[in-house]
């Protein structure tokens, strides 16, 4: 993309609008990185970022902008240091956990990302789709105990989301025939969906597997 106006001649311009509008509810560092992204400066916005999350290490705002960039210019390995070093330090941020487990997962660190999402689910303020991501996670790391107690939670959670539920449990114990904890979770999603003669035939599978 053809940068239409040099660097100092877009600093000047943002100069003269932040003088004009002081109260704007963004930091200087934050407005400015933004100010030169929409002129087409990444690399400075990077920098400007970078700077300011030396300055100010717990801000939330410089993480969440700064890591996206990140992740967008392929650096991932930059993203992951970015945003573990602001988790560690004390920062609780649902979306930097979000972010720091799709990192893990472009890397396929599978343990670590569900490591971020159980943690989530542990402290509260989950949403749907984080039960919904954590399952997946467990299916696909071959953990289908996890991944049968993660989607009972969800519906729990949620009743209007029995139908998904009981499809995932079906389609998870057809992936994992040997796993009693999937039938006896799919035997007690039948048993809420008012299906009683599947959930008997679940329920004694679970038994022959361990009784």
């Amino acid at each position: 993309t053809d940068r239409p106006r040099s660097l100092p001649r877009i600093l000047l311009d943002f100069e003269t609008v932040f003088e004009k509008a002081p109260t704007v509810p963004l930091s200087g560092a934050l407005a400015l990185a933004h100010f030169l992204l929409s002129q087409g400066f990444d690399d400075e916005a990077i920098a400007e970022l970078e700077e300011a999350i030396e300055l100010y290490p717990r801000t939330p705002a410089f993480t969440t902008l700064l890591g996206q960039l990140y992740l967008n210019k392929g650096r991932t390995e930059d993203a992951i240091r970015l945003l573990e070093r602001a988790l560690h330090g004390g920062t609780n941020d649902i979306s930097l956990s979000e972010m720091l487990a799709g990192a893990y997962l472009e890397q396929n660190r599978s343990p670590e990302a569900i490591a971020l999402y159980e943690s989530i689910v542990t402290m509260g303020g989950h949403t749907r789709t984080h039960l919904r991501v954590l399952g997946d996670l467990y299916i696909r790391t071959h953990n289908p105990a996890q991944a049968a107690a993660i989607l009972g939670r969800l519906h729990d959670e949620d009743a209007e989301t029995l139908a998904e539920v009981r499809g995932k449990l079906d389609d998870l114990a057809t992936q994992f025939p040997k796993s009693s904890e999937a039938h006896m979770a799919l035997a007690d999603a039948e048993v809420k969906g008012m299906s009683p003669e599947k959930a008997v035939k679940h329920f004694r599978t679970a038994l022959r597997i361990n009784p």
